[in-house]
């Protein structure tokens, strides 16, 4: 059904949960799984970076932004080997992708229909008419696949969301694979989300 699975990867705890989910339905479905780690361009801003340092009462030192470099790189090299042994403790095929740029950018150019995308969403518990996070709002409304996005944690009981088009094969694998229910339409989602497309709602068990 699924020729990939893309799993963006930024090392926030709901990122790490979907993981697990991601690795599960490429199993199922015979499909090898790409991470996904971009560099946001936007963290090493010298500009940013110096009015944050001000705005914390450190000393600003030009150059900074090398350093957060590393330190990024270095965090995007942990998750994507974790991801491979992952990988190849599940027998799953897996790929690793480390890009740098605007992150739902990055991920969209990577993206292809016969795909599915897994995002997690950092923050508080999204609630409706309100807002996910930009990134995760820009690539549900740009990418050409279906796109799950995921709650903060494996603990939240919260919903998981799947935007783009279901002809009910989509909806079925999923309840079959991690045993979901689906839950009815609930108004606003779509404004929300400031899509076209509907946003359907699974509430794990």
């Amino acid at each position: 059904m699924f020729k990939r699975v893309l799993l963006g990867l930024d090392g926030s705890p709901s990122s790490l949960t979907c993981a697990r989910y991601a690795f599960e339905l490429a199993k199922r479905v015979k499909a090898p799984l790409v991470g996904i780690f971009v560099l946001d361009e936007s963290l090493l801003d010298e500009s940013l970076l110096r009015e944050l340092s001000y705005a914390l009462g450190f000393e600003y030192s030009p150059g900074v932004s090398e350093h957060v470099r590393e330190h990024l790189e270095k965090q995007a090299d942990g998750l994507l080997r974790a991801l491979a042994e992952e990988g190849r403790e599940r027998s799953v095929p897996v790929s690793l992708v480390q890009l740098y740029g605007i992150p739902w950018e990055e991920i969209l150019s990577e993206a292809d229909p016969a795909d599915i995308i897994f995002v997690g969403k950092k923050g508080k518990k999204m609630k409706k008419g309100k807002r996910p996070g930009t990134n995760t709002l820009n690539l549900a409304k740009n990418a050409p696949c279906p796109v799950f996005v995921f709650p903060k944690s494996e603990k939240d009981p919260g919903r998981v969301y799947l935007i783009g088009k279901d002809n009910g094969d989509i909806s079925k694998l999923i309840r079959e694979t991690y045993g979901w229910e689906t839950v009815e339409k609930e108004e606003g989602l779509e404004e929300a989300f400031l899509l076209d497309e509907p946003v359907l709602v699974l509430r794990r068990g």
